[in-house]
């Protein structure tokens, strides 16, 4: 089992040696450095081989008694924690593996130590004790605000973090000061760093497909691995006639960046075909439509506002009766479409913008936020929104929606929304049905 980061006591180094005759698998020799460490709690049901984190590094007992303990340290450990420091009279944090069946109070904290940071400065506050630490940049990329990181293996709270200056900052109180050796630490100490393992599993996980997904967009910007370069290419093949069909993805590629490749190469029909409960035109006759589109892309918007306008009129709505507004920018559209509903009162709004994909998430808070106050306006106005806001990765896919039906789709949409909420319409019967006439 893991460890939890609650320390279980402060051990006292006895002795640090190098040892050149330590006996390998094969009886040759290597050297090593030997740890003995003095105790009372963490040998308590200790064994050969069993398991203790020393200031946060999982450590093989080799040798034990009622008050002492031996560890042997590889080379790499002595790389990447502050073990290699150590000498007699030093303190360290002490903290036996987790049983089955006990409580967890910290957080997972595997004992594989991934660098070391520097402690910068103390002060206090209250009670409590604000320790910070600098490390390097590699590590505090899964370091956040709030999140779990191990301090020479005391599982601790992050209270803030300065991407700028490469550090981060801890609050220790009162009980957890007397118990751990981090207040002793004075600037200029190393500490041992262990982060969120799970922090470095979704980035993992989720690298690969970001690599995959770029390079399927954006080209070969990016250096992706070979899973991510396989998943890249084309999800179509011809079959015999000439048609295309559904590539399955092979034992290396991730299926649903296979699916997502797919629809970015593949020509998408949107909105043809769309089918909905039209009004007679003599019902979409009285109808008044409002269109409240953006400025960005202007010749992009113009044809899909043009195409709305070519079903609102094929439908039966007179041009007269079609309103329009524009905008700067999608961030601006709901305030424009409620603005519309309360001087104008249209039976509804068609809303349209493009919002594209940059290096950011901007477009990510945008879109959400537009959604949400569109959503918002329809119904605090009772006046139906056409959604007609693109989202889109790069402006080949901006153009290839532009030039599909979506436009004239959002016309017809909006006139079987204004019947739906539209007074006094005679012939509701295109609206609501009864299972018997499926």
């Amino acid at each position: 089992m893991p460890f939890t980061g609650i320390i279980e006591e402060i051990g006292n180094v006895k002795s640090v040696t190098r040892n050149a005759a330590l006996e390998l698998w094969d009886g040759s020799t290597g050297e090593g450095l030997v740890i003995e460490i003095g105790c009372s709690t963490a040998v308590q049901g200790a064994y050969i081989g069993c398991s203790i984190a020393v200031n946060g590094t999982c450590l093989t007992v080799t040798k034990f008694d009622d008050s002492n303990f031996t560890v042997h340290c590889a080379p790499e450990t002595i790389r990447l924690t502050n073990l290699g420091e150590l000498k007699p009279g030093d303190k360290v944090n002490l903290e036996r593996a987790q049983a089955a069946d006990a409580r967890n109070s910290g957080h997972c904290v595997q004992g594989h130590i991934d660098g070391m940071g520097t402690v910068v400065a103390q002060r206090p506050d209250g009670e409590a004790l604000w320790v910070t630490i600098a490390v390097p940049s590699e590590l505090l990329r899964y370091i956040v605000k709030k999140g779990y990181v191990a301090v020479d293996g005391t599982s601790l709270t992050v209270t803030t973090v300065d991407h700028e200056r490469h550090r981060f900052s801890v609050m220790l109180i009162a009980h957890t000061q007397k118990c751990i050796t981090l207040p002793h630490k004075i600037a200029g100490r190393n500490v041992n760093i262990e982060v969120d393992v799970l922090a470095k599993y979704v980035e993992a996980s989720v690298g690969l497909r970001l690599a995959a997904l770029e390079k399927a967009v954006f080209g070969d910007t990016t250096e992706a691995s070979s899973i991510a370069t396989s998943a890249a290419v084309s999800a179509n093949t011809a079959d015999e006639t000439g048609g295309s069909k559904k590539r399955k993805a092979t034992e290396n590629e991730d299926s649903e960046m296979v699916e997502v490749t797919r629809q970015i190469e593949s020509k998408n029909l949107h909105g043809k075909g769309l089918q909905v409960p039209l009004p007679s035109k003599e019902t979409a006759s009285a109808f008044k439509i409002g269109i409240v589109s953006t400025c960005w892309h202007s010749e992009l918007i113009d044809s899909m506002e043009a195409k709305c306008i070519e079903a609102l009129v094929d439908g039966g709505v007179a041009k007269a009766n079609i309103l329009r507004a524009k905008v700067s920018g999608s961030f601006e559209l709901p305030f424009a479409c409620e603005k519309m509903m309360e001087t104008e009162n249209p039976d509804a709004v068609i809303a349209i913008g493009i919002l594209l994909k940059g290096g950011t998430i901007h477009m990510e808070v945008i879109a959400y936020s537009v959604t949400k106050a569109l959503l918002e306006v329809q119904s605090k106005r009772d006046t139906p929104v056409v959604f007609g806001v693109l989202t889109v990765m790069n402006m080949n896919q901006a153009k290839e929606r532009a030039e599909s039906d979506l436009g004239w789709s959002w016309g017809q949409a909006a006139l079987a929304q204004a019947a739906m909420g539209a007074s006094g319409v005679k012939d509701r019967v295109h609206l609501y049905q009864t299972a018997e006439s499926m």
